[in-house]
């Protein structure tokens, strides 16, 4: 409700005011660590998913944070290093981590789920729930389709060999973004 939240190179989440642009709260979720600037990077490059009453950030060499959004009072963190924004579904908050392993976290504790690691170096998008699903692009333009449930997969589909730029869901219809240009709508076929 009228606000804007932003995600900072310095390991912070803000919320601000969207007509005004003042600082409501602000939340570090990374503290930089480590000898040298790239091990000190703690960005916050995703966008932050906002879900009920509650926000959840990643962070590069940091965490998955669960922040409330009236409080800004942290609800739980959870060590995986992610660029990527989360999505939800199913009682879950999903996340790609820099390793390009999917994770499900419980959206109420951040306990694990599960873990599908079958997709290292993949240089994977962000999650994408949809219907049942959740998916994720990769760099030679395939789509990974997986079970919200457990992270088997479910079915794989070349969309743009230059890679998958975007994803959304709508409805009942999933909106693909490939690198090269080329748009792709698509429907599961549940036969």
């Amino acid at each position: 409700s009228n606000m804007a939240l932003v995600g900072l190179a310095n390991g912070k989440v803000l919320a601000l005011h969207a007509d005004t642009g003042r600082v409501l709260w602000e939340k570090r979720i990374s503290v930089p660590q480590g000898r040298s600037e790239l091990e000190r990077m703690t960005d916050v490059d995703g966008d932050p998913l906002l879900q009920g009453d509650m926000v959840y950030a990643t962070s590069f060499h940091g965490k998955v944070s669960a922040i409330e959004m009236n409080t800004a009072r942290l609800r739980w963190q959870k060590e995986i290093s992610s660029f990527l924004g989360p999505d939800e579904g199913f009682g879950n908050l999903y996340v790609v981590d820099t390793e390009d392993h999917v994770h499900a976290l419980d959206i109420k504790t951040g306990s694990s789920v599960w873990k599908q690691s079958e997709l290292d170096r993949r240089q994977l998008s962000a999650p994408v729930t949809y219907s049942n699903y959740l998916v994720v692009g990769d760099f030679e333009g395939y789509l990974h389709v997986m079970s919200q449930l457990d992270g088997h997969f479910m079915a794989r589909k070349k969309i743009d060999g230059a890679g998958i730029s975007s994803m959304v869901a709508q409805g009942e219809t999933l909106y693909v973004y490939g690198n090269s240009g080329k748009v792709v709508s698509l429907r599961v076929d549940e036969n």
